[in-house]
């Protein structure tokens, strides 16, 4: 394989010089490496030297098959758009089969290879053409034509019929009509009906033949069923009977009875209109159908004594066109033939009248057999009978009535030629239809031919023949056929029925059928030979079958089939006489065009009527629906693969790469099945634009810009101005490492949001960029997809962008009406409270995925539809040009079927009801998604349908005002506008459904309102003083999410309105106050400081902030003091959008708790949440009264002496102080009603020095004051290290390690802090306490173990600063190990991760990991958060990792990962891992990398900075540990998740806590768990807020207890947890500590009272006030209450 692919790179790679002579068979590696070694090098290397070599190389003969076979499909795409009418390639299982014998791997690659160089290099020529073709100047879209595209809005039907002036003709009683269901007879029944009264018609007879299957009275009840009798029902049933008779048969077909009027009423007049239209019939069979059945009418006329008969012929009895002057009304001349003679032989197949017709220039039979049978009709005529004749020319679709656009059930003369040129393909359609000359064409409307009829039927008038069409006077006002086949070209392109090389194929061959030579080459390779194949390959298969016996139904329906497309075939010729005569045709006529006539229009109107039936099955009309054809255009339906390569490919105007990208889309809005249509009326918004073009569309989905970009790529052929536009995308997709590329080489320019009205410079450069290009722009102004298809309030930052630009600018809104979106379920999501999603890549690929597996539902359609333009200049009005497209977008939005359906199953009503009440005052769109594919809408799919249907107008403004402005913000109406429109609907009956409607879904908003006013109340009650409406969400747990968040929005709007307080400390970072200087700011350097933060944890210099970059809100620290675990300093944006969707509450990077805090000296109080929160938010804390920092043991004797001595025995209280990092409030004052004497911190830094160190011992002695970090560089001067590096080690002291028992991340292998002291000097107010070493000369050795009495370290581990000041201490220490290597390891849930580290634990002491940590799905997703990638490559990295984890089953939601750190010599580091490899492999786990491991040990440190950063956006955080048997370990985890969430609802807080674990010290007997909890406290007064967060973690810390943990494993018990230590301790050894402290300290001069030495004292708590909502409150923050100065 590797050889194939170096062979094919080199032979792509470069040109190959021509081998000479036969190459070998079985090419060998050397030989591709000769002749890459023979060229020249240099550009020279063209696809034609490349292919020659392919050639010359491929001689094998799978090669050359493959080879030939690639060829043969690339000509095969070659000829597809040329040809349509070849069929879909079919699948290739015989190529599979064919290749299945290559000998060899290799060979299989080498036939690929070759296969696709074949294919491509065969197909760019089949590119080339199909471009050519689609690249014809015609298809381009006349303006006028986009004009003429939204539907007539002028009187039709009955009251256009009614409005013409008939004269005072009477009829007066009965008329016979033949012909009644044929497309002009049809018409004239109707004029008939519609006018029965002004005529005194009393009776309409219809004579109507027989016809298999169906009796006189089934066609007549059919032809009463049509949709052009809907308004005249009652008038058909009235008037019109049925005779059964057959024009054709001698005596009707009635035998020789003869027949009299069958009816009461007299016969007036007689009407025949039936005939045989059809150009090629016999002699004989047309002279029957013309001549003999009009006489034999004429005859039973006269016999029933009708006034008048009415015969209805052709104006082109005259055989051809006029040379000068025009035709007149009156017989044709048959020079010397006599009629009667001609009609004698024409019976009796005689060639004398074949002759005569030739001779007269007769094109045909049909006109030939009119013209005699007119000679022979008015031969007839008496006294008796009033005969008349009206000679219509070519019938086309009607102007008016029965109703617009109307072309009869069948199509016919220039309706049936544009019906088989929409048709596809050779057999099924015609290609084209000459008109060298362009003249006017002789077609007249059917009602006007109608029209006529009735007038010569009434008999008025003195003219006998009568010319139904244009006078030449106004033939200039029709089209010609060539204008109407262009602009059938041009409306078929945009609807896409055909596609561009189809058309563009047809376009050339009407310029090319100019010249008549090359018509009838056409004519006959392109109709008539493929019709007679097909008619005699299906006759010789029929013939065959018979000849064995086998007959075959689908055989001989495929003859008929063949025959009748072989008689289509003909039609070019035969229209050829009245298509594209030389001179035109010219007549005398009184017939004039209506005074409202458009010759555009009614070319639209042929046009329509054509499509219509050309698209439907079988040619047959559909109806009333001729005006939506090109109403509609499709954009998209799902298709096969090969038509969506001929859309995209033959593109005239798209590089090869947007065209790709195209393709790439269409093939996946086919795996979602969506169907794209476009509102094609609203196109006419483009004829008028000439400044450059901004799209404005609606937001509502991802789709959205796939959307407008799919469309503007298909239409740009035809309409030029709508070219691939450049989108104005968020800066979010740019971050993505392919997607963000792809967007920008389709031109998408970055658009950064939420800068709060700051310009953006870059944003001007991006848009001079793009308008220069001449390409439109494409702007959302929502900002935001709407969740719940609300329409937002449109943002005006880009408008006042683009209207900086000298040049006007044409705004052109654009509607996006969706039925289903891919986003319903996570958009959902978020309206129910949770963050949003951020985009990934890997989501995307995944989605590709799923697409190809056909798992994806189907999405029914998205229509599009444009407004008017709006332009923008300098001069407009931003605020009121955006209120007016908004305005627009909301009138533009349409709805569906499936609207009424999920209005009707949220309202339980039925979906016809909803439908109709719809239909009133609204169009309601037929849905692409039937009802048996979805049978029932989910709620995530239902309620964005509801209110997407409400944001309408009509249910809109019956709606109340409050949720009126929530579904489409900032738009007012006005209660004038309601008023008008309430009446209005009143006065025409209409609304009443509408408003019952309305109604319903009234009385549902207004309860989820009321619902949410008693939510505020609640929340209000519960001390909650600044209510948003996410707070309110979270009680409305009951009710639809879409439905809750309306209700709180309104609710907390109104709140707003009526001017309820916000939350204590809001502020607004970088916003000086009145009067005050503005705050002079630096530039950050590399240099690390280490003055220590007082108001936070860590040092001054760093910290995390939130900003804006590139208008998405990030993270960001601000030093570079942990760069090993964050990398550089960068904006953390997955950390902002953690933040968000671990708490489900939305945050504002510039709603900033104010920071200020009082002067303090150092030490202040400690790092515990309590003690910063309340130091931050200003609350009542008491502070030490004095900080004294001493630097020797004397001096700490010293200050303990004065304070036993002070203010007469009292004493002062002294409360030692290490670096601060305690967690448990061990350091604070208690308060003054508890303590009152004055308080000194006693700051133990200045004892910061390794007194002595002896490695060959390994033992060392250290001042307590000194920090971790200090002493672990004090100790490698040695080269020994003590081993101890707690979480805190960079401010915490030794004294601090020894007085809370600490316990370090490496205790595997250097032990717990009990495991490392042998011995300290502690000083007491009764005396310093020693042990085994004392006086002045201490030995530099100690000690390791002696067996007398209770050693000193453990009186004084976890005494927390009560019993003695710890001053110095002597511990272990050993040599700096050899090796230090980290590792990572990925397990896919908790659980596997867990039971590994117990197998872990099993291991020896000595084999163990030194740090062994897992981390939870949580904390794994927080620290990739921490180290986002940064650039491309990097996304594009990690996005590959993702998706190699997803393979490997390590992506899920329950994914685990644990960090290692081995440290030793070489061997023991080497057996450590090999032994910890076992394991790994036995537990399924992955190895994750070293550099994710030391990553993870190093951002445990910078983990600590997060909780301030929380605290920042009221977000109170603290860490909970515990130790836990192995036994119960699993138990203790879910037990804490559990009560914690079920306080955190209880205490109503907002959002969700946040809470994660990991697994951090392993002992025999079990684990040390680390658990972190978060909440957000936004809408509470602080002190509310730290009651709450405490009675979260005194819950918390009970249910450890309960499951079995233990109450600290090393942060000590401090003030904190004090009080539930008396459920773990009996109170007799309670009592004794405190009795031991009463022996060291009788003054109680250490007073920092902490743990068991604390005295209660109750505060007063939430539980003391009559909240409903805080019932629950038991806070226990700690044993003494709230500080007080």
């Amino acid at each position: 394989m590797a050889e194939a692919v170096l062979s094919a790179r080199e032979v792509l790679g470069r040109g190959v010089a021509p081998s000479k002579g036969r190459p070998r068979a079985g090419l060998q590696k050397s030989s591709f490496r000769d002749r890459g070694a023979e060229q020249t090098p240099g550009r020279d290397c063209v696809l034609g030297q490349q292919l020659c070599v392919c050639v010359q190389t491929a001689s094998e003969p799978p090669l050359r098959g493959a080879l030939l076979l690639g060829c043969v499909l690339g000509l095969a795409s070659l000829l597809a758009p040329v040809l349509p009418g070849l069929p879909p390639l079919p699948g290739l299982p015989w190529l599979i089969a064919w290749l299945a014998w290559l000998p060899s791997l290799y060979a299989l690659l080498r036939a690929a290879l070759f296969l696709v160089v074949g294919g491509v290099v065969a197909s760019m020529p089949a590119r080339m053409a199909a471009r050519w073709l689609a690249a014809e100047p015609s298809l381009k879209a006349s303006p006028w034509m986009l004009e003429g595209l939204p539907p007539a809005s002028r009187p039709e039907g009955l009251q256009a019929c009614k409005a013409l002036d008939a004269g005072n003709a009477r009829i007066d009683g009965a008329v016979l009509l033949t012909g009644a269901t044929g497309f002009v007879g049809g018409c004239i029944l109707y004029s008939l009906l519609a006018r029965a009264e002004h005529l005194g018609i009393t009776k309409i007879v219809l004579l109507v033949r027989s016809r298999r299957g169906s009796t006189l009275a089934e066609r007549i009840h059919k032809l009463r069923e049509k949709a052009m009798f809907d308004e005249l029902r009652d008038t058909f049933d009235k008037l019109v009977v049925g005779l059964e008779g057959d024009t054709s048969k001698q005596n009707f077909g009635w035998g020789k009875a003869q027949v009299s009027w069958p009816h009461m009423e007299p016969l007036r007049a007689v009407l025949h209109c039936a005939g045989d239209v059809r150009f090629t019939q016999p002699m004989q069979q047309a002279a029957i159908c013309l001549i003999s059945a009009t006489l034999q009418m004429q005859q039973l006329a006269s016999q029933w004594k009708a006034a008048r008969f009415v015969f209805v012929s052709t104006a082109f009895v005259h055989a051809t066109p006029p040379c000068k002057a025009n035709l007149a009304e009156r017989l044709v001349e048959l020079q010397e033939f006599d009629a009667m003679e001609l009609y004698r032989d024409a019976l009796r197949q005689g060639s004398w009248a074949q002759n005569a017709m030739k001779a007269l220039g007769f094109p045909n039979t049909y006109a030939f057999c009119k013209a005699v049978a007119e000679h022979l009709v008015m031969a007839g005529d008496d006294e008796g009978l009033d005969v008349r004749i009206v000679r219509p020319s070519i019938v086309g679709p009607a102007w008016a009535f029965p109703y617009i656009g109307w072309a009869g059930d069948k199509p016919s003369t220039v309706v049936g030629g544009l019906a088989l040129l929409g048709r596809r393909g050779l057999l099924g359609g015609l290609q084209v239809f000459q008109d060298a000359f362009s003249h006017p064409s002789p077609v007249v409307p059917v009602d006007l031919v109608a029209e006529e009829a009735v007038k010569a039927l009434a008999g008025g008038g003195v003219r006998r023949i009568v010319h139904a069409c244009l006078d030449s006077s106004e033939a200039d006002k029709m089209f010609s056929f060539k204008s109407l086949q262009r602009h059938y070209y041009q409306l078929l392109a945009l609807k896409g029925s055909l596609t561009l090389p189809e058309l563009g194929f047809k376009a050339k061959l009407l310029r090319w059928s100019d010249h008549a030579s090359v018509f009838q080459v056409i004519h006959a390779l392109l109709h008539l030979l493929p019709s007679k194949l097909s008619v005699t390959c299906c006759v010789c298969l029929q013939w065959i079958l018979a000849c064995l016996g086998v007959t075959s139904r689908l055989l001989d329906n495929l003859v008929k089939s063949s025959q009748c497309s072989q008689s289509c075939s003909e039609l070019p010729r035969l229209y050829q006489p009245f298509s594209s005569p030389r001179r035109p045709w010219h007549f005398c006529s009184s017939l004039r065009l209506p005074e409202d006539w458009c010759i555009h229009e009614y070319l639209l109107i042929c046009a329509r009527a054509g499509h219509a039936f050309a698209e439907s099955a079988g040619l047959h009309g559909p109806g009333r629906s001729y005006a939506k054809e090109f109403a509609e255009l499709q954009i998209f339906s799902p298709s096969t693969l090969w038509a969506d390569a001929v859309v995209t490919l033959a593109h005239p105007k798209a590089s090869i790469f947007q065209a790709l990208v195209a393709f790439l889309v269409r093939r996946g809005l086919s795996w979602i099945n969506l169907t794209v249509a476009m509102d094609g009326a609203s196109l006419h918004s483009f004829t008028k634009i000439s400044t450059p073009l901004v799209l404005c569309p609606q937001h509502r989905s991802m789709l959205d810009f796939v959307i407008v970009g799919l469309t503007c790529f298909q239409m740009q052929p035809m309409l030029p101005m709508l070219q691939l536009p450049h989108v104005a995308a968020d800066a979010e997709f740019f971050a993505l490492p392919v997607l963000g590329r792809v967007l920008a080489w389709l031109g998408a320019f970055r658009v950064q949001r939420n800068r709060h009205g700051q310009p953006d410079p870059a944003l001007r450069a991006s848009v001079d960029q793009a308008l220069r290009s001449g390409r439109p722009l494409e702007i959302y102004l929502e900002g935001l997809r709407s969740r719940g298809r609300r329409q937002l309030r449109l943002r005006t930052g880009l408008l006042k962008a683009l209207q900086s630009h000298s040049r006007p600018m044409a705004l052109v809104p654009l509607a996006m009406s969706y039925e289903l979106l891919p986003e319903d379920a996570s958009l959902y999501r978020e309206i129910a409270g949770l963050p949003r999603e951020p985009l990934r890549s890997s989501s995307f690929f995944s989605w590709v995925l799923r697409g190809l597996r056909g798992e994806l539902v189907p999405l029914g359609e998205a229509f599009l539809r444009f407004g008017a333009p709006h332009t923008l200049e300098e001069s407009t009005n931003v605020d009121a040009l955006a209120s007016k497209v908004q305005t627009e977008l909301v009138e533009l939005s349409s709805v569906t079927t499936l609207h009424c359906r999920a209005l009707a199953q949220v309202l339980a009503l039925s979906v016809e009801s909803v439908e109709a009440a719809l239909q009133m005052e609204t169009l309601v769109r037929s849905s692409c998604i039937p009802d048996s594919a979805k049978p029932s809408l989910s709620s995530s799919e239902c309620w964005p349908l509801v209110l997407q249907a409400a944001t309408l107008a009509p249910i809109r403004r019956h709606l109340p005002e409050q949720w009126g402005r929530w579904l489409v913000e900032g738009l007012e109406e006005g209660a004038k506008e309601k008023t008008a429109t309430a009446e209005t609907a009143a006065g025409h009956g209409l609304g009443l459904a509408l408003a019952e409607l309305a109604g319903a879904l009234r009385a549902q908003l207004l309860a989820a309102e009321k619902a949410a006013k008693h939510a505020e109340e609640v929340l209000r009650q519960s001390g909650m003083v600044a209510i948003t409406e996410v707070d309110l969400l979270q009680l409305l747990e009951g009710l639809p999410p879409l439905l809750a968040r309306g209700a709180a929005s309104v609710v907390a709007n109104s709140a707003k309105s009526e001017g309820h307080a916000s939350h204590a400390g809001h502020a607004t970072r970088g916003r000086g106050k009145g009067g005050s200087f503005a705050t002079p700011l630096w530039p950050e350097t590399d240099e690390l400081q280490s003055d220590e933060a007082l108001d936070r944890w860590g040092f001054k210099d760093t910290k995390f902030v939130a900003q804006y970059v590139n208008g998405r809100p990030a993270a960001r620290i601000t030093s570079r003091r942990y760069s090993k675990a964050l990398g550089p300093s960068r904006p953390l944006f997955q950390l902002w959008e953690f933040l968000q969707r671990q708490l489900a509450v939305p945050l504002d990077v510039l709603d900033v708790l104010e920071s200020s805090i009082p002067d303090l000296p150092k030490p202040a109080p400690g790092h515990g949440l309590a003690d910063i929160w309340q130091l931050r938010t200003r609350q009542t804390v008491r502070f030490s009264d004095a900080v004294v920092c001493p630097e020797s043991e004397q001096e700490v004797e010293v200050l303990v002496k004065a304070a036993t001595s002070f203010n007469q025995g009292k004493g002062f209280g002294i409360i030692p102080v290490g670096g601060r990092t305690n967690v448990t409030s061990a350091t604070a004052c208690p308060p003054k009603e508890v303590d009152p004497r004055p308080f000194v911190s006693l700051d133990m830094r200045g004892l910061s020095k390794v007194l002595w160190v002896n490695a060959e011992d390994g033992v060392a002695m250290v001042e307590a004051g000194i920090t971790g970090v200090s002493l672990q560089e004090a100790l490698k001067q040695h080269g020994v290290t003590m081993g101890m590096e707690p979480d805190s080690m960079e401010l915490s002291t030794l004294g601090g390690w020894i007085a809370t028992r600490a316990s370090g991340m490496k205790r595997a292998r250097y032990g717990n802090i009990e495991d490392m002291v042998l011995d300290t000097r502690v000083v007491t107010p009764s005396g310093p306490l020693w042990q085994r070493h004392g006086g002045s000369s201490l030995a530099q050795s100690a000690i390791g173990r002696a067996s007398a009495n209770v050693g000193l370290p453990a009186l004084v581990l976890g005494s927390e600063g009560c019993l003695g000041i710890i001053t110095c201490a002597v511990v272990r220490v050993q040599r700096l190990p050899e090796v230090v290597e980290y590792q990572s390891v990925l397990f896919p849930t908790w659980d596997k991760g867990a039971e590994w580290m117990r197998e872990v634990a099993r291991l020896p002491a000595a084999l163990r990991p030194a740090s062994c940590r897992l981390m939870d799905q949580k904390q794994l997703q927080l620290a990739q958060a921490l180290k986002e990638p940064e650039g491309r490559m990097a996304s594009l990295r990690a996005g590959l990792r993702q998706a190699f984890l997803y393979l490997m089953g390590l992506s899920g939601p329950e994914t685990a990962a644990v960090t290692l750190v081995f440290e030793g010599t070489r061997e023991e580091v080497n057996l450590q891992k090999k032994l910890v490899a076992r394991l790994v492999a036995r537990a399924g786990g992955l190895w994750a990398g070293a550099s994710s491991g030391a990553a993870g040990y190093a951002l445990t440190f910078a983990i600590a900075y997060l909780r301030d950063f929380g605290l920042d956006y009221r977000i109170l955080a603290e860490s909970l540990e515990t130790m836990v048997p192995w036994s119960m370990i699993d138990q203790v985890w879910p037990a804490v998740t559990a009560a914690v969430e079920e306080k955190h609802r209880l205490l109503r807080l907002p959002g969700r806590p946040f809470m994660s674990c990991r697994m951090t010290q392993l002992y025999d007997e079990g684990g040390v768990l680390y658990m972190y909890i978060a909440v957000c406290t936004t809408g509470l007064e602080p002190k509310r807020a730290l009651e709450a967060f405490e009675t979260l973690e005194h819950v918390a810390r009970q249910a450890v207890l309960d499951a079995g943990g233990c109450l600290s494993h090393h942060h000590g018990i401090g003030k904190l947890r004090a009080a539930l230590l008396p459920s773990t301790q009996s109170p007799v050894l309670s009592q004794t500590l405190r009795d031991l402290k009463a022996v060291l300290d009788p003054s109680n001069i250490l007073a920092a009272r902490n743990g068991v030495w604390g005295a209660p004292f109750k505060r007063e708590g939430p539980e003391s006030k009559s909240c409903k909502a805080c019932e629950d409150y038991s806070p226990l923050r700690n044993s003494f209450g709230v500080f007080q100065n």
